[in-house]
């Protein structure tokens, strides 16, 4: 991993699951994904390819960004839980954030990373990356053997004893920068203890969280907000509503090293005319862009769809759009009558 074939440019929008996601609740897994989102049946509405050579870390930022997902399918499963990543090790540089919001959500998940390399003669960087993930999860690092898969011999998923310790970080200054952790035993040569090397205090605006939350205040209070460059409009159809939201990526904020990330959290409703909650629907879109693809869609654009199902009658659409890069948010309102 990074699986071979990537495409140079991915724009993936999961739609969640549910037809009443109040503002506030705990999004549920991927239901469909594109970069235009998906249309009727949850299919794609689009993808989001490019020719031109990937760029340099895009294929590592996809990875992070999957196994994420993938934590998060584990995290809604009883018992414990463990993630194996068969991989020839990747590097991330450039993509520290990423990286420890990664293994926040694993730890907080209690999903522990097993990393088994499978490369014989794998770079010392990439390496590390795995045995990163794995000690600070919880999880096992395995080398590289006599075969790809030999290092699986005599694997024991869940030592005896393990422990889980918590550090309250409210006194550590949320700058941004990499603070180191050290865990050690009190008596001298009685072993070793595998620990997450440290974390990164990104500032309070900056986590997803803070972002949702003022997302969710956003939706509830229905009014216009024009910090990302979008457009809302709808589709009615009998029992539903389709929203799209047309991004205008010439004026989209993205982060560069190498190439070009952004990501885009959305989150859609629709109100009775006195204000109460009907039903609702969540995404986010993942854009990691090549030049070559960021100047087509700069061009042409990029849509973004939500269904939500109602009952016939009277509603006001409202939708929110987060950008993770810069923390901006849209915001728009629609009146809508479904037959």
């Amino acid at each position: 991993m990074p699986a071979a074939g990537c495409c140079s440019a991915t724009a993936r929008l999961w739609r969640r699951r549910g037809g009443a996601v109040r503002p506030g609740a705990r999004p549920r897994g991927p239901r469909a994904r594109g970069p235009g989102g998906g249309g009727a049946g949850g299919r794609p509405a689009a993808r989001a390819r490019g020719g031109a050579a990937r760029p340099p870390g895009a294929a590592a930022y996809v990875t992070l960004a999957a196994l994420r997902r993938l934590v998060a399918a584990l995290a809604r499963q009883p018992g414990r839980r463990m993630l194996l990543l068969a991989s020839g090790g990747f590097s991330t540089a450039g993509l520290e954030l990423p990286q420890d919001a990664l293994i926040e959500a694993a730890s907080r998940s209690r999903v522990a990373l097993v990393a088994l390399d499978v490369a014989a003669h794998p770079h010392p960087v990439a390496l590390a990356t795995l045995a990163n993930l794995a000690a600070s999860t919880a999880g096992r690092y395995l080398a590289y053997r006599s075969g790809p898969l030999q290092g699986l011999a005599g694997f024991r998923a869940w030592p005896a004893p393990a422990y889980r310790l918590a550090l309250d970080t409210g006194a550590v200054a949320h700058d941004g920068r990499f603070h180191r952790l050290q865990v050690e035993l009190a008596a001298p040569g009685a072993g070793t203890v595998p620990t997450r090397r440290g974390y990164y205090a990104p500032p309070p605006e900056g986590s997803v969280a803070a972002l949702r939350a003022r997302m969710d205040a956003a939706l509830r209070a229905g009014r216009a907000l024009g910090q990302v460059p979008a457009a809302l409009s709808a589709r009615v159809h009998p029992g539903r509503v389709a929203a799209t939201v047309a991004l205008d990526l010439r004026r989209l904020r993205f982060d560069h090293h190498g190439g070009w990330y952004q990501d885009l959290y959305f989150v859609a409703g629709l109100y009775r005319p006195d204000g109460r909650f009907v039903s609702g629907e969540q995404g986010e879109m993942d854009l990691t862009l090549s030049d070559a693809t960021r100047r087509r869609l700069r061009a042409r654009g990029l849509k973004a769809v939500l269904a939500l199902g109602a009952a016939p009658g009277r509603y006001q659409l409202r939708v929110v759009v987060g950008a993770f890069s810069g923390g901006a948010l849209f915001a728009s309102r629609q009146a809508v009558v479904v037959p």
